[in-house]
């Protein structure tokens, strides 16, 4: 509804319990630093997930490949 109420506020405190931060229901920095840090994380392994099965991804170990193939 984008109104950060008393319902928004807790979610940022228990946020903020589950990662060690001071539980203060206040987006500061090292709060909105968490969230993005843990969006980026996310957004890797979504990424990995999309080549997952592609062979031909720069960095992907080949196990099939032998000999000259390599």
């Amino acid at each position: 509804d984008g109104i950060y109420g008393p319902a928004t506020a807790a979610s940022v405190k228990k946020f903020q319990n589950i990662f060690g931060l001071p539980a203060s229901g206040v987006v500061d920095y090292p709060t909105w630093y968490k969230i993005q840090d843990i969006y980026v994380a996310v957004t890797r392994i979504a990424e990995r997930s999309k080549y997952k099965n592609n062979k031909n991804v720069p960095g992907h170990f080949r196990s099939d490949l032998i000999g000259a193939e390599v």
